[in-house]
């Protein structure tokens, strides 16, 4: 809830000036050029920007399900959740590294510092990428 505009609106400017959080990341904070071929892509469809990260989310885990496919070579649910779960590693998502656990959680947890300035703008300080060392 802190990742809202609203804050700002209930708030006040002068209020929230200053307030730090936690949240999943903007997508325009994101920085790989895949990213912003993404998002230059999505803007010349549909005619407006992305505000949200779980639509890169879900582009991630598509591209995960795809590739495993290809790779396989079948739709098997069960070898398929295996792999992910095993062997999948994609070193250039949308998000950024992409593999699993062995009971399939995202290991990229992917979370930015915010600071909202004076004009009541989310000012990214710092993007983070948490996950297990060694991959």
């Amino acid at each position: 809830g802190a990742n809202d505009t609203d804050l700002v609106k209930i708030a006040g400017e002068k209020a929230s000036a200053g307030f730090s959080f936690i949240s999943p990341p903007a997508p325009e904070d994101l920085r790989s050029p895949r990213v912003k071929t993404f998002l230059d892509r999505y803007m010349k469809v549909y005619g407006t920007r992305l505000t949200s990260i779980y639509a890169l989310f879900a582009g991630d885990a598509f591209i995960a399900v795809t590739e495993s496919i290809r790779r396989l070579q079948t739709t098997d649910p069960d070898r398929i959740s295996d792999y992910l779960h095993r062997n999948y590693f994609n070193p250039a998502a949308l998000t950024g590294k992409q593999y699993f656990d062995y009971k399939g959680d995202v290991m990229n947890d992917l979370h930015g510092l915010y600071k909202v300035d004076n004009a009541g703008r989310f000012i990214l300080q710092n993007l983070m990428a948490h996950g297990h060392v060694g991959k």
